[in-house]
């Protein structure tokens, strides 16, 4: 992504840097090429952290489908066990009824 668009820039700029001396000097190309690693370093550091992160976004995301999940069919199971009672609760009150009559 951004990170490996960014090691493609260094990379050029890197091949650029010796022609470059001769219009330059040594010593500024010398403070460039420090940067440009640098840079490299910096880009290859962002590549991996966007890597970890990515991941992580995935088990976030394995997650959050499991606990959809989990809570469907926790839902799913309360709505049986009252529909159970209601209808326990009905026969219970149907004989109080037919006792009280």
């Amino acid at each position: 992504m951004f990170g490996t668009r960014l090691t493609t820039v260094c990379a050029a700029a890197a091949a650029l840097l010796q022609p470059a001396q001769a219009l330059f000097g040594r010593r500024r190309l010398t403070a460039l090429q420090q940067s440009l690693q640098t840079l490299q370093r910096d880009a290859r550091e962002f590549e991996s952290n966007e890597r970890v992160l990515l991941e992580q976004l995935r088990q976030m995301r394995l997650s959050t489908g499991d606990l959809r999940r989990r809570l469907r069919d926790d839902a799913a199971a309360h709505a049986e066990a009252e529909a159970a009672w209601q209808s326990k609760v009905a026969a219970l009150e149907a004989d109080v009824a037919r006792l009280g009559e």
